[in-house]
């Protein structure tokens, strides 16, 4: 659903898919002039409440695909290719009486990642905290080789995982991000990584987290560990890359 409506508004907006809203924009990130939409022109009626873990994952160097996996489509319809998003966060404290909100400023590179970020007001970079860290597991470890199939053999690292899981409490978001390596078509490898995420959050629904905690997003090979020339033989290529095929579990805390 998500990604048909990511899709349905960047077809709608084509004709304005590279304006900006600020001034003098460079593809290093730096800014001419600020310039902050008004809130009221916003297509959501609401700020985006969101775990302060997930807003602190936002950062410098992410690709454009991961930051909408993260924060979804932006607040003033300025969709793919746009070399500026806008968000509107709620902060921590934000209540029905005191709706405290951050306005984010994202500035893309040419390669569609993140060049530069801006907060209103500034206080706002340091609110949201830094991301819990991940329960990382290796895919070859939980999978038979080039399918979503659980291992038998994977036992006992997904009942460490979940027990982990468990620990955290009854609230609160559970990120299950599967990832491949760089081998294979960009489709391939993140239709693999979801079947794969997908895998490991059924298996925690099993365990009795509920699936309306749980978010499962295959990434392909978008946040690669491993730095393996291309040029190694292709036994070794596929040895020195393990590290890249993974899925990584972040719990995170309520929204507060």
């Amino acid at each position: 659903m998500k990604k048909s409506l990511f899709v349905l508004l960047a077809a709608a907006v084509l004709a304005g898919c590279t304006s900006t809203v600020s001034k003098n924009v460079r593809a290093d990130g730096s800014v001419g002039e600020l310039v902050w939409p008004s809130q009221k022109d916003s297509w959501r009626d609401e700020a985006l409440r969101l775990p302060s873990p997930t807003i602190a994952a936002v950062k410098v160097g992410l690709e454009r695909k991961n930051v909408f996996a993260l924060l979804d489509v932006p607040h003033f319809r300025e969709i793919n290719g746009a070399r500026e998003w806008n968000y509107i966060l709620q902060r921590p404290e934000y209540t029905r009486e005191n709706q405290a909100v951050c306005h984010l400023k994202l500035i893309y590179s040419d390669d569609d990642r993140i060049a530069a970020m801006y907060w209103l007001p500034e206080d706002c970079a340091t609110v949201y905290g830094e991301p819990a860290a991940p329960y990382r597991l290796a895919a070859d470890a939980l999978f038979a080789f080039d399918t979503a199939t659980l291992r038998p053999q994977a036992d006992a690292a997904l009942a460490d995982l979940l027990a982990k899981v468990r620990a955290h409490g009854d609230t609160g978001e559970v990120r299950v991000d599967g990832f491949t390596d760089r081998l294979g078509s960009a489709t391939y490898n993140r239709e693999l990584s979801q079947a794969r995420a997908d895998a490991v959050k059924n298996y925690l629904v099993r365990g009795g987290i509920a699936a309306s905690r749980i978010r499962a997003a295959g990434l392909g090979s978008s946040q690669p560990l491993a730095h393996c020339a291309d040029s190694l033989p292709r036994g070794e290529l596929i040895a020195c890359l393990q590290p890249d095929r993974r899925v990584e579990v972040t719990v995170s805390s309520a929204a507060r």
